[in-house]
Formats: C-alpha cells, sequence, structure tokens
C-alpha cells in the first residue's frame, strides 16, 4: 500500500527506507559502497510524491593540479539546497566534481547532482551507507558477509558489506560519463545514418593525428565522443568523409568538421 505523502512521518520513512542489495555499487579504487544518482531521484519522487525543488545557490572553479598528460583540471563545485515542503525544511550540501580545462556542461551537471545526493541523504536517503555518520554501529560478520547491529552509538572505520555473486559489477563516475557520452554518440549516428564503423574510422584517424594510436571507440575518452556527435550534428556527409582513409590528407575537410561542431 503506498504511503500517504502529506504525512511527514510516513515521507520521513519512505525516505530513509534501506535500498535492496541489487540496488548498490562498490567503487573500485576506495571500496565504499554507494547507490547511483538515479535511484536517489526516484526515490526522492516516490517518496515526496513529486513535491520537492532544487535550487543551484552558487557554482565555483578552483585549480586542482594537472593529470599525467599535463592538461589543467580544475575542482567543480557546486552548492545545492534541496526543499521538501512537507517536511517544512531544507538540507544544502556542497557537491563536487573534478574536470579538465574545457571539459564542458555535463561535469556541471556531475557536481550538481552530487550536491543533490548529498542534501538527499541528509534527509535520510541511502543514510544506511554514510559509514561512520550512523547513530547506529554495524559489523559485517565475516564468514557470512551479513551485517549485523551491535548497538551503541560509539564512532568506527566504515564497513560494507561483500559484494553479491549475483550483483551487477561495480562502475566508476569516469566510466558512467563514457557510457553516458558513448549512448548519446550513437543515438545521434542513428538519426543521421552514420555507422559504427565510420566513427569508429574518425576516432582512430583524430588519435593518429595526435601521434595515439587507438584500435577502438573504447578507447577514446567520453569528451571525444561528445565531440564526435556534434560533428555528426554539424555535417553528417562531412563527417563521413572526414573518416574515410583516403582523406587522412585532407586538412580542409577535416578543419570544416571540427570549426562546424564548434559552432553548435
Amino acid at each position: 500500500m503506498k504511503h500517504d505523502i502529506t504525512d511527514p512521518t510516513a515521507v520521513s520513512d519512505e525516505l530513509s527506507r534501506p535500498f535492496p542489495p541489487q540496488a548498490l555499487f562498490r567503487e573500485p579504487s576506495n571500496g565504499m559502497t554507494y547507490v547511483k544518482y538515479p535511484q536517489i531521484l526516484r526515490r526522492l519522487i516516490y517518496a515526496t510524491g513529486d513535491r520537492f525543488s532544487v535550487d543551484v545557490l552558487d557554482q565555483q572553479m578552483i585549480p586542482w593540479g594537472k593529470t599525467g598528460k599535463g592538461h589543467e583540471r580544475m575542482m567543480l563545485m557546486a552548492t545545492v539546497r534541496l526543499t521538501i515542503p512537507v517536511l517544512d525544511s531544507s538540507r544544502t550540501h556542497i557537491g563536487v566534481q573534478v574536470a579538465t580545462v574545457n571539459f564542458g556542461e555535463d561535469m556541471w551537471k556531475g557536481a550538481v547532482s552530487d550536491g543533490i545526493k548529498k542534501s538527499a541523504q541528509a534527509f535520510g536517503v541511502a543514510i544506511e551507507l554514510a559509514g561512520d555518520d550512523r547513530d547506529i554501529r554495524v559489523d559485517v560478520d565475516q564468514e557470512t558477509g551479513e551485517i549485523q547491529d551491535s548497538g551503541g552509538n560509539a564512532p568506527q572505520e566504515r564497513v560494507t558489506a561483500p559484494p553479491r555473486p549475483d550483483s551487477p559489477p561495480p562502475v566508476s563516475d569516469d566510466q558512467q560519463d563514457w557510457e553516458t557520452a558513448n549512448r548519446a554518440l550513437h543515438a545521434i549516428a542513428n538519426d543521421h545514418h552514420v555507422t559504427h564503423d565510420e566513427i569508429k574510422a574518425y576516432a582512430i584517424q583524430a588519435a593518429r593525428r595526435k601521434g595515439l594510436t587507438i584500435t577502438s571507440t573504447k578507447e577514446a575518452n567520453a569528451n571525444v565522443l561528445r565531440f564526435m556527435a556534434k560533428a555528426i550534428k554539424a555535417d553528417a556527409d562531412r563527417f563521413r568523409r572526414a573518416a574515410r582513409p583516403e582523406q587522412d590528407d585532407d586538412d580542409a575537410k577535416r578543419a570544416a568538421v571540427m570549426s562546424a561542431a564548434r559552432d553548435i
């Protein structure tokens, strides 16, 4: 039976309802368990009856060193306020995202999404994954992998249950960004009747012009995929011509594609 979205207690209970194991993912770099942003958003929509608002109060950039190849990086910070009227309350947090220079709009979306996730957690969404911030300490049985409530309020080291054998493999933020860009690229390519082989050929030749060697689009980063999508939207015929091996030395055609893509 659906909860009463006009009852603050019922809404709070639904917001803080633990996510099932199949909704959890593990970050390979640090072993932390997390819930993806779309799942957080769906929980907000369901728990409140889609009665909440998000305001981006501030956006800032600060230098964040360089990549291994010497490219400048920036830390993007978005101050986000999440308001839930039935609770007569708001939560404000700063979302962050590290990006290279000339990053594009998608990286700002990542910072805002991170701010929404943190604000939602302050309302209880996925609070069971907050580690040291939890009021109730939990332990993981090392033999069974089951989470056990040990009571008390003492802080302890963050613990997460081991991944279930039937759980989907974890996906990093960079991989999610690449998959999003890849889906968008192929959707645009399909609309303009550009084949996967033409996309692959273009990516290989673009890398070659930079002194790099790749064998498939899987080796191209998300920014390259987004650039190719813009080039196809600008002029699909030019994109096809630039993708042909015999056009490798035709700088004018390649420049025309790049110029048209930048103008979008």
